[in-house]
C-alpha cells in the first residue's frame, strides 16, 4: 500500500483481505459467449487525506463477522486496521466513513466488538450512509428478517453506529466541502452512490459498486448478479462511464483486483 498524491489530497487503496476467485459467470451469468473463464474479486477500501481530515471511503467485510451463508465473508481475521496503521492513520485519526452502499462487504469495519457489542471502530467519525439504502434495510429488518448475510449486516454493522449518533443519512447528494461530493448512482442498491473529489488537476471518482470488473467500462449492459435493479444499475454505469470521459479523472473502483488505479 503506497499513497499517490494530488494537488490537495493524498488517496490509497487499502483491500480488506485477499481477492476471491469466482467463475465469470457466477458474477455475470447473462455474459453470452465471449469471457474469461473466472475473475478475481478484490474488497478495496480507500484513505483519503483532504488538508486536515480523513475520510475512509467504504469498510470493507470486517473482522470476525458472522456471515455462515457466505463463508468468503465469514469470521475472516483481523487485520485491516493494522493496514491503515502502516499508512499512520488510527482509528480515532478518521473524521469521516463514507459508505458508497450498505452491502455487508462495504460496512464490515463500521464496527468491532467489544466485549459482547458491536461498537463504532472510528469514534471520532462522521458516518455517512445513503437513506434509501438504510430505509430499505430497516424495513426489512423490522419485518423480522433475520437470518440472511444483509441483515446480520445490518444488525452489527450498521444499527450500532446509528445508534451512536455518529450517523448521518444522505440522499441524492452530499457536500462534504473542498471539493468533495457524493452523488448517488443508484441501482447496484437502492442508494448506492460514488464519491467525487474535484480538484484542479483533475479529478478522483470512488465508484463503489457500479462497475465490478474493467469490461464493464466497454460493456456497461454486462450486468452482475448482485445488482437488485440490473436495468437501473446499467443507466447508472453508462451516465457514470459519460462523466468519466468529461475530464481527466482518476478512477477508483471497489472490487477491481488490479495493483494500479484506473483512469478515465
Amino acid at each position: 500500500m503506497t499513497w499517490i498524491e494530488f494537488d490537495k489530497a493524498k488517496v490509497a487503496k487499502v483491500p480488506d483481505g485477499d481477492p476471491i476467485k469466482l467463475g465469470f459467470t457466477e458474477l455475470f451469468p447473462r455474459a453470452g459467449h465471449a469471457k474469461p473463464e473466472s475473475i478475481e474479486l478484490a474488497f478495496n477500501c480507500y484513505i483519503l487525506i483532504l488538508g486536515s481530515r480523513v475520510v475512509l471511503i467504504d469498510a470493507g467485510i470486517g473482522a470476525e463477522k458472522n456471515r455462515a451463508d457466505y463463508p468468503d465473508y465469514h469470521r475472516r481475521p483481523a487485520g485491516f486496521l493494522e493496514k491503515l496503521d502502516n499508512l499512520g492513520i488510527s482509528p480515532g485519526n478518521v473524521n469521516y466513513v463514507v459508505c458508497t452502499h450498505l452491502h455487508p462487504d462495504h460496512v464490515g469495519w463500521n464496527t468491532i466488538l467489544d466485549e459482547d457489542d458491536w461498537v463504532p471502530t472510528f469514534s471520532n467519525a462522521v458516518y455517512c450512509f445513503p437513506q434509501a439504502d438504510f430505509d430499505h434495510l430497516a424495513d426489512r429488518y423490522q419485518g423480522g428478517e433475520r437470518d440472511r448475510w444483509q441483515m446480520a449486516a445490518f444488525a452489527d454493522s450498521i444499527l450500532p453506529v446509528r445508534k451512536s449518533g455518529q450517523c448521518i443519512l444522505f440522499g441524492l447528494s452530499l457536500d462534504l466541502g473542498g471539493g468533495l461530493m457524493v452523488r448517488q448512482y443508484s441501482g447496484h442498491s437502492p442508494g448506492h452512490s460514488a464519491i467525487f473529489l474535484t480538484m484542479d488537476d483533475c479529478r478522483l471518482v470512488f465508484s463503489g459498486d457500479v462497475f465490478h470488473h474493467p469490461l464493464q467500462l466497454e460493456n456497461p449492459d454486462l450486468r452482475p448478479v448482485y445488482d437488485q435493479d440490473p436495468s437501473r444499475a446499467a443507466d447508472s454505469r453508462k451516465l457514470l462511464i459519460g462523466e468519466l470521459k468529461r475530464r481527466p479523472t482518476v478512477l477508483m473502483p471497489a472490487h477491481f483486483a488490479v495493483t494500479n488505479y484506473g483512469c478515465g
